[in-house]
């Protein structure tokens, strides 16, 4: 006996052939259940600038954030964008180390920068 010996009569394989009534009746109950294809959810689109950005580079200190992300900020509509989380300058053995917030205040580059409430980091 081969493959095509063997039908699916009411949930169970049939090797004697079934009959066509019964074969019929099956799939005339699958024909009635159509799979719910549920509506596709729509995205939203992020609102487009309609300007273009002038950028100021600013500290940004985000609630949830443990400390000062290097960022810039749009002078126009005040879009923030974070560029560093974390400043590192290398060690004496060749490994690199995060400096915490007092240490990126006292360094000349970033000592008269603005800092900024950035509510939650995303």
């Amino acid at each position: 006996m081969g493959k095509g010996d063997y039908r699916k009569v009411n949930e169970c394989w049939d090797g004697e052939g079934g009959s066509r009534s019964s074969l019929d009746n099956f799939y005339a109950e699958a024909a009635q259940y159509k799979p719910s294809t549920g509506k596709k959810k729509v995205k939203e689109k992020p609102k487009k600038s309609n300007h273009k950005h002038d950028y100021e580079k600013v500290l940004i200190n985000y609630e949830d954030w443990h400390g000062l992300c290097v960022g810039r900020i749009c002078r126009i509509c005040g879009k923030l964008v974070c560029d560093k989380t974390a400043v590192c300058f290398p060690t004496n053995d060749g490994y690199y180390r995060t400096i915490d917030d007092d240490e990126l205040l006292k360094l000349p580059e970033y000592k008269d920068l603005r800092i900024i409430n950035g509510g939650k980091f995303i």
